[in-house]
């Protein structure tokens, strides 16, 4: 619902072209290394050669790896968004259902942001909040709300829910549901 599956999967595709073309560098540069270090072929002069095109062949299948793991948990992030209630997700709030520090959530979100794998979704920075967009497109320029603002029968404060869910009131805790009558 707020993963880019077409952005993601060209990524995807991407980053197994590239793997495959790095990958065989890689494989090429350790052989040679080990050619060189075990003198087959006289190639012993050629070390210092053959570990630097080792070392360069290796930065970028290091790099894909680590893009292919961080577009791995796309899906899991998408369900945490789809769980939400009020709209708005906090990076403690995300970091505590990933198990990680709210650093790293900030920082892989905001790499699958800038990379359009997400879409209905604004992350600000500086707050480090997730806001999941009011309207979700339903066809050709036609929009369905996907969010209802509630008035709590106990206290009367205005409470933001999923259509079809609930949440729980701010004020005085009283759980509001989307099928309930407004006063």
């Amino acid at each position: 619902m707020y993963v880019n599956n077409a952005a993601v999967m060209i990524k995807r595709i991407r980053n197994l072209i590239l793997l495959r073309l790095f990958g065989g560098f890689f494989a090429f540069a350790v052989l040679l290394f080990l050619m060189t270090v075990f003198d087959i072929q006289g190639l012993r002069y050629g070390i210092g050669y053959s570990t630097a095109f080792l070392i360069i062949s290796f930065i970028p299948v290091f790099f894909i790896l680590r893009s292919r793991k961080k577009l791995s948990g796309v899906e899991k992030y998408d369900s945490f968004f789809k769980a939400d209630h009020d709209g708005v997700i906090t990076m403690d709030t995300l970091a505590k259902m990933l198990g990680v520090t709210p650093e790293k959530a900030a920082k892989d979100v905001d790499w699958l942001y800038r990379k359009g794998c997400f879409q209905q979704l604004t992350f600000d920075r500086s707050t480090g909040t997730i806001t999941v967009s009011d309207k979700t497109k339903t066809g050709f320029r036609n929009y369905e709300e996907t969010f209802v603002v509630k008035v709590c029968p106990t206290c009367g404060a205005r409470v933001r829910l999923r259509k079809g869910g609930g949440d729980r009131c701010a004020s005085c805790g009283y759980y509001v549901k989307d099928i309930e009558e407004v006063r």
